[in-house]
């Protein structure tokens, strides 16, 4: 992982519903066409990376 990392625990280890990948899936893939990955290390922790598109309008 990289130095910069920063550490966010919303709960304790085993005690969330499993659901928060499941949303974050549907905002940001299904309804504005981005994507999320992920990086993982045993015993090291995971790190999630959440694309999305920008749009550019053009005033003419």
């Amino acid at each position: 992982m990289s130095s910069s990392s920063k550490k966010i625990i919303t709960k304790e280890v085993g005690k969330g519903t499993g659901l928060g990948l499941a949303i974050a899936h549907q905002i940001v893939v299904d309804k504005h066409g981005g994507s999320l990955e992920v990086q993982s290390e045993l015993g090291q922790g995971s790190e999630f990376y959440i694309r999305l598109p920008i749009c550019v309008y053009s005033s003419s």
